[in-house]
Order: C-alpha cells, then sequence, then structure tokens
C-alpha cells in the first residue's frame, strides 16, 4: 500500500507541474461557455471544438470536476472508460477528459490539441518514468527515495483554449 501510495502522488505531482503550466501559459481565458447541465453539455463541448482553430486537432478536454455528473448523464452513448482513462467519442473528435480534483484544481473548461499544444519529456537511465532508491538505515529500517525526471514544454499555445463558465 505504501508503495502504491507514493507512486500516486508523484502521479499527481506530475499532474499539478503540467496544469500549472498549462494554466500559465492559457492565462486567461479566450472564450466563454454558459455553465452547461446533461441537456446542454454535449452542444457546449461541440461549440468549444468549433472554437479552436480547423489547423488543430483536439483531443484533450480539461474539466472541472463539477461537470463530471453533467458529462456522464448528457453524454451516456458518447463516453467510455478505456484502461481507467475517460473519454468523450463524438463524431467530431475523440477526447481525452481529465478531471480537476482536490490536488489539481482549475476551474475552466481547457479544449487541446496534445501534439501541436506540448511536449512531455521524461528522462531515465531505464525505461521507467519512475525512479526508485531503497537503502538501509539501521537494522530494521529503510530509507525510500521515489522521483521522476520530466520536462513540459508548451510549443505552440494557440493550439489550446481556455472557456471561462458563466451562470
Amino acid at each position: 500500500m505504501y508503495f502504491h501510495e507514493t507512486g500516486r502522488d508523484i502521479a499527481i505531482g506530475e499532474d499539478n507541474h503540467i496544469v500549472k503550466a498549462i494554466l500559465k501559459r492559457v492565462d486567461l481565458p479566450s472564450s466563454e461557455v454558459k455553465s452547461p447541465d446533461e441537456k446542454t453539455i454535449i452542444s457546449s463541448i461541440r461549440a468549444m471544438l468549433r472554437k479552436l482553430p480547423k489547423k488543430y486537432g483536439p483531443s484533450v478536454l480539461f474539466s472541472p470536476i463539477s461537470f463530471m455528473t453533467p458529462i456522464m448523464l448528457g453524454a451516456i452513448d458518447v463516453f467510455q472508460v478505456v484502461q481507467g482513462r475517460d473519454f468523450l467519442r463524438l463524431p467530431e473528435a475523440t477526447l481525452e477528459v481529465f478531471w480537476s480534483n482536490n490536488y489539481t484544481s482549475f476551474g475552466d473548461f481547457i479544449l487541446v490539441d496534445r501534439e501541436a499544444f506540448s511536449e512531455w519529456i521524461f528522462k531515465s537511465n531505464s525505461d521507467s518514468r519512475l525512479i526508485l532508491d531503497l537503502k538501509p538505515y539501521g537494522s530494521e529500517k529503510h530509507i525510500l527515495t521515489a522521483k521522476t525526471i520530466i520536462h513540459f514544454r508548451i510549443k505552440d499555445p494557440k493550439a489550446a483554449i481556455r472557456f471561462a463558465v458563466s451562470k
């Protein structure tokens, strides 16, 4: 359990790093969307898709967690979970949905073309992103060091749009 929690904490740290970098670069909403409910969520997402310039292929939707229920109820025929990851499979695009949470907070929708927008590089001496070091500390204790070394670089900030949610 301890090792699972350690890995989870590192993943949360990576998520925070990426979201903070995105919010820093796409610092102000460039558009607005009326707060969707389960009846309007699909039309709202389609309206967001139309705002991204046609040269980009939207692939990720960052969504505030408060819209999880409207998305799941209103998009029941296009919402899928694949290997623990959430997707909206619309005719216009397949979007992986990344939800805000207590550890990675954001209140706006952000639509992104993952390939055009950014590059995520990890460095390791092995094939694993996670680097572990376990050293003895006394006769019955050990020190565990777990880390990742990543670099997240924004390539084209125009490949993302941030939508403020209005009431």
